[in-house]
């Protein structure tokens, strides 16, 4: 499904979703970055997401009821006032455009900052995807380091960038 415009809203996950989870999770492309436990419950029928997880589809009132992405905050930790976030999207091309990527995560970093009440959101991407790193980039995110051979993906070995925003340079970048 390409996207052809039109206003995008996150949707909260529900049961009926789970089977898109699923198939995420199984694929190569962004599964093996899912920690244990949500691929665990997954796996297990489940209906709620816990209190350091938070799902939502990413839908366009252009197609209403089509979802286009899966956003996955998981590792919430009121502690640390910090999380981990994966954000995906079925067509490759939407996550290349960077005014849709913009605003999705535009309304995600709201939700993190302001509702939430976190100070650090922390996204790991792996080494050869350029794209999907200027992108974070240009919403505000900062490369922090280099995670060497952290991910195993069709048999081989990949580094994976950390890149991070905190709230106070979201604060910042939003004035």
């Amino acid at each position: 499904m390409k996207y052809k415009g039109g206003k995008l809203k996150m949707l909260p996950y529900e049961a009926k979703d789970q089977k898109r989870l699923v198939e995420l999770v199984a694929s190569s492309s962004q599964g093996f970055l899912v920690s244990d436990f949500l691929v665990s419950a997954l796996t297990k029928k489940l209906t709620k997401v816990d209190e350091y997880h938070r799902i939502w589809m990413v839908e366009c009132d252009c197609s209403p009821g089509t979802k286009i992405g899966t956003i996955i905050i998981q590792k919430i930790s009121q502690e640390h006032n910090s999380s981990e976030l994966i954000v995906t999207f079925d067509d490759g091309e939407i996550c290349n455009d960077p005014k849709v990527f913009k605003k999705v995560l535009n309304m995600l970093l709201e939700y993190v900052f302001a509702d939430l009440g976190l100070l650090r959101l922390q996204v790991e991407v792996i080494e050869n995807n350029l794209k999907l790193r200027q992108a974070y980039k240009r919403v505000g995110f900062v490369e922090e380091g280099l995670l060497r051979s952290k991910y195993e993906i069709k048999g081989r070995r990949h580094d994976a960038y950390v890149m991070s925003i905190l709230k106070i340079e979201w604060a910042r970048l939003r004035n």
